[in-house]
């Protein structure tokens, strides 16, 4: 009976039991409602703060710890113009914090990429055509001259590599020695950008276009890049030299090249007047004028071109406005001197200047013609060889004749492509000419430009000879054309 009771009970507790629901055991990290949409919130969160943490990262200049680089550190500006240039330093420089920055690395991959692609590809054959044709040149030395240059030092020392002094002169603004510790402020990795597009159309085009120099060089789009000196440095570097020293220097008014701190300048005797002694506003000394002369030439330059406001014609008014007289700029011309030792062990060195080289007066800055104090100084050049390349036809205009006369009255060798200037200023009575490449005609933005008669030199002359590398504007290979010109013995 107790054995049935048992069962009996044993089945109605099974009926009646079911399943037992467990209770979910509830986590710290678990909510207590369980919601599809939160379960991806999280993920949604960490994806959108590691996007704005990048974004972060690179909107944000890292700032690098402050380098000190010692007064008595002989190597500061070759190693500043290394890593403008992409290269390495010695492990003890001051500047070797700088590559470990990953802008850096990049910079130095790209640098060196553009550099074997467009530089390396044809310096070979540019520096052994140099070696057969201006031998003559190369055994005397001496200064080139190399006037509506830019900053192109790289075609300057493939072409010309025996050159004790080179002199170059654009209009572009001389510049001033790169601060690392500013340019870590305002973000190395966007300096470095910039200086990249700086060379862009010269490493692949063999020259510098005007108008996107006047946007980088003239502190205007690149506030970081106030002149054409980074550049210089860099070609110094990637060409294998070692810069020595860096100076700024100015055109003293008797025509004399000194640095800046030691300048005595008289307006009146600049411009070739009687000096007055009495009156102070006409004279500058040292080198409290230099920042404030490259400041006004920037403003002048970037004023230039602007288009003013709409003159709203007030009633009654008459509807002609009188013309501003606008002023001329007669200034001290300052300039880069940048001593070096190239690889051959030869200490060298190279000037440029930021001047006007017109007649008369351009962009508010007086020319050659009233700058006896520029002059002075160009006569007291010993000048070998002038090179002439890429100058826009400047020289074809009848507002450049004293830059012309000067060439054809000073140099010795000639090296120009068909922008220099017209063949038909070139007496064979004085010079010898040797044709090289091809000539057909200028690009078309200078095809007002064309020569009849060098077209017919082309045609005709039966003693052209090769010229295997593209250079100028017609920078394809079988498109180019240098000519060459020396002196003959009186």
């Amino acid at each position: 009976m107790k054995i049935l009771n048992l069962l009996v009970m044993f089945i109605v507790l099974s009926s009646c039991g079911g399943e037992k629901k467990e209770t979910p055991v509830k986590t710290e990290n678990q909510p207590n409602s369980v919601d599809v949409k939160n379960t991806k919130t999280k993920e949604e969160v960490d994806s959108k703060n590691n996007q704005l943490q990048i974004k972060k990262d690179l909107s944000t200049p890292k700032i690098i710890k402050k380098i000190k680089v010692p007064k008595t550190y002989d190597e500061k500006f070759d190693d500043l113009a290394k890593i403008i240039s992409g290269l390495r330093v010695s492990e003890n420089s001051p500047y070797a914090v700088v590559m470990k920055e990953k802008s850096w690395k990049a910079y130095e991959y790209r640098i060196n990429d553009l550099w074997k692609s467009t530089v390396e590809k044809k310096m070979g054959i540019m520096q052994k055509w140099s070696q057969q044709e201006l031998s003559d040149i190369h055994k005397e030395s001496g200064v080139l001259f190399y006037p509506f240059s830019g900053p192109d030092f790289l075609h300057a020392q493939i072409l010309f590599p025996s050159a004790d002094e080179t002199v170059m002169i654009g209009l572009e603004p001389i510049g001033s020695v790169p601060d690392i510790n500013e340019i870590n402020k305002n973000g190395l990795r966007s300096y470095l950008k910039k200086v990249e597009a700086t060379l862009e159309h010269i490493l692949k085009l063999s020259f510098f276009r005007t108008v996107s120099m006047k946007a980088q060089m003239f502190n205007k789009d690149y506030k970081e890049i106030d002149g054409t000196l980074p550049t210089l440095m860099f070609f110094m570097a990637r060409m294998g030299n070692k810069i020595l020293n860096i100076e700024k220097v100015v055109i003293n008014s008797d025509g004399k090249l000194v640095a800046a701190a030691q300048m005595k300048w008289d307006r009146h005797e600049a411009l070739g007047e009687k000096s007055d002694v009495s009156n102070k506003k006409s004279q500058v000394t040292g080198d409290d004028s230099v920042k404030k002369s490259e400041k006004l030439k920037v403003k002048k330059n970037k004023k230039a071109g602007k288009t003013h406001k709409k003159y709203k014609r007030k009633k009654g008014k008459s509807r002609r406005r009188k013309k501003r007289k606008s002023r001329v700029v007669v200034a001290p011309v300052y300039g880069n001197r940048i001593t070096f030792e190239s690889p051959d062990g030869k200490t060298r060195t190279l000037v440029y200047f930021s001047m006007n080289l017109s007649d008369g007066e351009f962009h508010n800055i007086e020319g050659l013609q009233k700058r006896k104090d520029v002059m002075n100084y160009l006569n007291s050049l010993k000048i070998i060889t002038t090179y002439v390349k890429s100058a826009s036809y400047l020289m074809y205009k009848s507002y450049f004749v004293v830059i012309r006369d000067f060439i054809l009255s000073k140099t010795k060798y000639f090296l120009q492509d068909d922008s220099g200037m017209p063949i038909k200023y070139i007496s064979g009575d004085k010079f010898t000419s040797t044709f090289y490449g091809t000539y057909s005609k200028p690009i078309k933005l200078f095809k007002m430009y064309t020569q009849k008669d060098l077209k017919k030199i082309y045609r005709e002359n039966k003693n052209i000879k090769r010229l295997p590398f593209g250079i100028g504007y017609h920078i394809v290979r079988g498109n180019s054309n240098l000519q060459l010109f020396k002196r003959k013995n009186k």
